[in-house]
């Protein structure tokens, strides 16, 4: 408990020190926030007596494709869908040539994204759910707490940065907050099925790779109505397909 608690504390205070710095103009602070979980991961493991048994760095593909499969799956679909259906129902525009932008814009991403996603996972799901499990924590319970403090790690940032989504911020953090909920489960399912954070390493870079074009890139598509369609983070088609997910997922345990 100890070390739970001094996990979470240290990487809210680094992420919170990186969004200063980022603030007041030095671009290394950003480098600090996306650090911060496996940096702390890592110093516990080594320094605190937590050793490496748990921590899932080791790849486990026998008897799991399933979830590896999901983890590749999940976002392209969901995306995929988001477009088409926004496209037919008039909530999106697509620019002219946007496949010929947008396919060689996510392969640009990809490396980069699945590098941040190691940060993250290497700490949420490498670490903080297999020290919550050995206390005894249930697994629901302990997903969906993993799940809420990584949210509330995301708020420095999102103060910081500002809103990534095309509806206000009211709206946004309650969607925000279930869908980073379902997808703790999600990967805390597979984190235990598998004993390997890689499941969830490949989802969340994805789910980057995917989404962060389209919101970083103007002129690939125009959001109409985005509280309920929308490939961006984060529109109700998007939270209610990744509850099913979750609970696909949770049932098939």
């Amino acid at each position: 408990m100890r070390n739970i608690v001094i996990y979470v504390a240290g990487a809210y205070a680094l992420s919170v020190l990186g969004c200063l710095l980022v603030a007041w103009g030095h671009d290394v602070g950003g480098l600090v926030f996306v650090v911060s979980a496996i940096l702390m991961a890592l110093s516990l493991r080594a320094f605190g007596g937590d050793g490496w048994k748990t921590a899932g760095f080791r790849p486990t593909f026998a008897g799991h494709a399933f979830d590896y499969a999901l983890a590749l799956l999940v976002f392209p679909a969901l995306v995929a869908l988001s477009l088409v259906l926004g496209a037919a129902l008039g909530t999106l525009t697509l620019f002219d040539g946007f496949v010929a932008l947008y396919l060689p814009a996510i392969l640009a991403m990809l490396p980069i994204t699945m590098l941040y996603a190691v940060f993250e996972e290497f700490g949420w799901r490498g670490y903080l759910e297999p020290q919550l499990e050995i206390l005894g924590v249930p697994d629901l319970k302990r997903h969906l707490l993993v799940g809420l403090i990584w949210t509330i790690w995301h708020i420095s940032y999102l103060m910081t940065f500002g809103n990534v989504a095309d509806i206000p911020l009211y709206l946004f953090m309650p969607i925000y907050l279930i869908e980073t909920l379902a997808m703790a489960v999600w990967y805390g399912v597979s984190r235990k099925r598998t004993n390997s954070v890689w499941p969830a390493v490949i989802a969340h870079g994805c789910a980057n790779a995917i989404m962060w074009p389209l919101v970083m890139t103007a002129d690939l598509v125009i959001i109409h109505n985005g509280l309920w369609i929308s490939p961006r983070p984060d529109a109700t088609l998007s939270m209610c397909l990744l509850i099913a997910v979750a609970a696909f997922v949770w049932r098939r345990r």
